[in-house]
C-alpha cells in the first residue's frame, strides 16, 4: 500500500540523515494516523453531498470576506480541495497551497501552472513543517480541515510553529450547535448534538466542534492567542437531504439561501458553519 511504503521510506530517510529519533517517531505516527484514502474521500464527498455544493459557495463567501478584510500578500491555504482561494483572491505576492489528495492536487496544480507566484505541495499539513518552516505567512486559511484530521492537536501545533504575531489564521469547521442538529436532538433522532451522523462516519470526520470546544482547544495550543472573531454562519434548519428536497420541490431558492446566510447574525451560535479568525501573539 502507498502509506506502508511511505512510512518505510520516511523512517529510513530520517535515520540515514541522522535526524533525532524524536522527529522520526512524530513522522511515523502522523503517517500511520493519516492512513485514509483521500481520493476515495473526495469520491464519497461528491456522491453524497448534493447540498454541499450550495454550502461551498457560502463557505467561500465567508473566507473571502475575512481574507479581503486583511488584504494579505503572503498566504498559505491548507486543504483547499478542488476550489483554491487564489481563483477569487488575487491580491497576493506569494500563495502556497498544501493539499494531500492526489486528484485535488493535480487539479489545483493545473490551475496554478501559469502563475509563478503560486506554489502547490502534495502532502498532509502535519507533515509540512520541513517544507514551510522558513516561510513567514501573513495569512493562513484552513476551511473544512480541522474536524477531518485524526490529529487535531498536532495540526494546531504545526499551525502555531508556522505563525507569528503578524499572521492571521482563519479556521472553518461544522458547528455542533447547528439548528438542524438541535432540532434532530429535540425530536429524539439523535442522543446529543455531538453524535456522529452516517455522513460523518462515511467521510471519516473525526471531530465535532462547538464554539466553546474550538476556543478551548485553540487556547490550549496557542498560549498567547488573540481572537479576532469566532461566530457561525448559514442557518440550516434541515439535513442536507431535506434541504435538497426543498430545492427540488421549489420550496426554497437562492434568495432564501442569502437570507439564511445573513440571518445567522441574529442567531450567532446556530449557523451550520463555525469560523474563527485569530492571531498567535508571541511574547
Amino acid at each position: 500500500m502507498y502509506f506502508d511504503s511511505l512510512v518505510n521510506i520516511s523512517v529510513n530517510f530520517f535515520f540515514l540523515t541522522n535526524k533525532k529519533q524524536f522527529f522520526s517517531k512524530i513522522l511515523l505516527n502522523v503517517l500511520i494516523s493519516m492512513d485514509k484514502n483521500i481520493d476515495k474521500y473526495w469520491d464519497n464527498y461528491k456522491e453524497i453531498y448534493s447540498f454541499e455544493e450550495i454550502l461551498k459557495i457560502y463557505r467561500e463567501k465567508k473566507a473571502l470576506e475575512c481574507i479581503n478584510s486583511k488584504n494579505p500578500k503572503k498566504i498559505l491555504e491548507i486543504g483547499c480541495g478542488f476550489n483554491p482561494l487564489f481563483e477569487k483572491y488575487t491580491e497576493f505576492e506569494e500563495f502556497t497551497v498544501i493539499e494531500p489528495g492526489e486528484k485535488a492536487y493535480n487539479h489545483i496544480k493545473e490551475k496554478a501552472s501559469k502563475n509563478k507566484k503560486i506554489k502547490c505541495i502534495n502532502d498532509y499539513f502535519e507533515n509540512s513543517l520541513d517544507y514551510l518552516s522558513n516561510e513567514k505567512f501573513e495569512y493562513i486559511s484552513a476551511t473544512g480541515v480541522l474536524h477531518e484530521t485524526p490529529t487535531p492537536k498536532l495540526f494546531l501545533e504545526t499551525l502555531r510553529k508556522l505563525s507569528n504575531k503578524d499572521t492571521e489564521i482563519y479556521l472553518n469547521v461544522p458547528n455542533a450547535f447547528s439548528m438542524h442538529r438541535v432540532i434532530a436532538k429535540e425530536m429524539g433522532l439523535i442522543k446529543n448534538i455531538y453524535q456522529k451522523t452516517e455522513r460523518n462516519i462515511l467521510l471519516e470526520q473525526n471531530n465535532i466542534f462547538d464554539r466553546e470546544s474550538l476556543l478551548k482547544l485553540l487556547k490550549e495550543k496557542f498560549e498567547n492567542i488573540e481572537i479576532i472573531e469566532c461566530k457561525t454562519f448559514f442557518l440550516k434548519p434541515f439535513t442536507h437531504a431535506q434541504m435538497m428536497d426543498c430545492i427540488e420541490k421549489k420550496i426554497i431558492n437562492e434568495n432564501i439561501f442569502d437570507g439564511l446566510y445573513y440571518a445567522s447574525d441574529y442567531y450567532p451560535n446556530s449557523g451550520c458553519e463555525l469560523y474563527c479568525s485569530f492571531t498567535n501573539i508571541i511574547k
